[in-house]
């Protein structure tokens, strides 16, 4: 079963920052460095896999600021792209393929920066006419510089007013709570742009853009990549549909999707960058051209530049299951992310990724609510079978999987649910995360997880 048409899957696309700290010429002078920005990494719900064509936004400027409590008009901004002043905005496509590596095109390069502690990071999109460094791509009528394009229609991007004073990134959205630059150091500052989260389709068939943005440290070189195969024939996986999430656990020992990317249907690789410093759990599933499930694959403890080597996919032996609830928000509509969550013990419990989609990770709009105003109905299509889980260690292949691909009966599962975030990062409605009750299905079953509710919605 397919999800809900009001589901919107995650995917992710980022704006790199990559900072190259010089001492000053002077030896009294300050301590200053150079930044170059770019856009990175494409999105995976872009066809085949998803419904997207393109995903047209116009950047017209990137800032940074020391103070994560400034305000927009704050004398101490530091502008990191002046020359889409003088040259023009930047329009980009993220779902484009990128031209080099990770990256999609070039935003800025050598701004001069000062030595220290940064907090909070504005992204500017294009609000009306503006001049252009290439042509429009969005030929509806009135000519807007944001649309999406979804087969052979483009629709406008409708725009939050937040966008008017730039789409802030605050302390709490930056890993580490800021970005330092030393003297002497060189640092790259990545920005992820969950462009498929941040699609929101409404109710009267509009898109809306309500950006979901974090931002931490990464290197140029800091992909993490690796070779979906067959647990049987050992052959990578082909035909059909692969999707690989990146990972990271909470307080809580729950996961929470940072990218995801789709392999190569040809050969089954796959390549996640840039990824911020740290460890990180890589989840794959998949279901093939004759619509067979594979179930969830987790490498746990995996840092960044990591070359994973072949992963195993086992096949599950059954139906696929699915899951069914509600999303009550109040006393307005709200966005409200889903995950579809596993154990895997020690009281971990992973986003399994949804392989006839994208992810399980997934966003919808309440105004499209078939049980009420405020009210929206969810599906999310599920392997009906156990994760395989293996530890990561460098210079191994991947081995020891757990546990033994054996048919199983039944399957533990369970819906996360988040509110959107405010511009200030704080949750729109409380609780900030809503975890349903756990449920067991079997192949080919339907269970509900009964209704997420959340209020104080603003």
């Amino acid at each position: 079963m397919r999800p809900h048409p009001s589901i919107v899957f995650l995917c992710a696309a980022a704006i790199v920052i990559t900072m190259a700290v010089l001492a000053g010429c002077g030896s009294s002078g300050p301590q200053t460095g150079f930044v170059n920005t770019s856009v990175s990494d494409p999105a995976p719900c872009g066809v085949p896999n998803g419904p997207y064509n393109h995903l047209y936004v116009t950047v017209t400027d990137v800032m940074i600021h020391a103070s994560a409590t400034a305000g927009p008009n704050d004398p101490g901004w530091i502008d990191l792209t002046p020359n889409l002043k003088t040259d023009g905005a930047k329009q980009v496509d993220l779902m484009n393929e990128p031209a080099n590596e990770c990256f999609l095109a070039m935003l800025g390069s050598n701004q001069e920066l000062q030595a220290g502690n940064y907090q909070q990071i504005r992204i500017m999109l294009a609000t009306g006419n503006v001049k252009l460094q290439g042509p429009n791509n969005c030929t509806l009528p009135g000519t807007p510089l944001n649309c999406v394009q979804v087969g052979l229609n483009q629709y406008p991007l409708q725009l939050s007013s937040q966008v008017n004073n730039g789409i802030k990134i605050p302390s709490g959205q930056i890993a580490g709570g800021q970005f330092t630059v030393a003297a002497g150091q060189t640092k790259d500052l990545d920005i992820d742009f969950n462009s498929c989260a941040s699609i929101i389709v409404q109710g009267n068939g509009q898109y809306r853009l309500k950006p979901v943005l974090t931002a931490g440290e990464v290197g140029l070189n800091s992909a993490i990549n690796g070779t979906l195969v067959d647990s049987g024939n050992k052959l990578p996986l082909t035909g059909g549909t692969a999707v690989v999430a990146l990972e990271k656990r909470d307080a809580n020992n729950m996961d929470h999707v940072v990218m995801s990317t789709t392999a190569d249907p040809t050969n089954g690789t796959f390549a996640l960058c840039p990824v911020q410093s740290g460890t990180y759990d890589v989840v794959a599933a998949a279901v093939d051209s004759q619509g067979n499930f594979y179930a969830a694959t987790v490498i746990t403890g995996v840092p960044a530049s990591s070359a994973l080597g072949n992963i195993e996919l086992f096949k599950s032996g059954a139906a696929p299951a699915s899951l069914t609830g509600n999303v009550v928000t109040s006393p307005v509509v709200d966005d409200v992310g889903l995950a579809a969550l596993q154990p895997i013990g020690g009281g971990v419990q992973i986003v399994t990724p949804l392989a006839d989609q994208s992810l399980a990770t997934a966003t919808l709009s309440t105004s499209q609510a078939n049980c009420g105003a405020l009210c929206a109905s969810f599906t999310l299509a599920v392997p009906a079978a156990l994760p395989e889980v293996a530890a990561f260690s460098a210079g191994t292949p991947i081995s020891g999987y757990a546990p033994a691909p054996t048919p199983i009966s039944s399957v533990s599962y369970a819906v996360d649910g988040e509110p959107a975030a405010l511009s200030d990062g704080t949750p729109s409605c409380t609780p900030a995360d809503f975890v349903s009750n756990s449920v067991t299905v079997t192949g080919g079953s339907s269970k509900g997880v009964g209704t997420l509710t959340f209020s104080a919605c603003q």
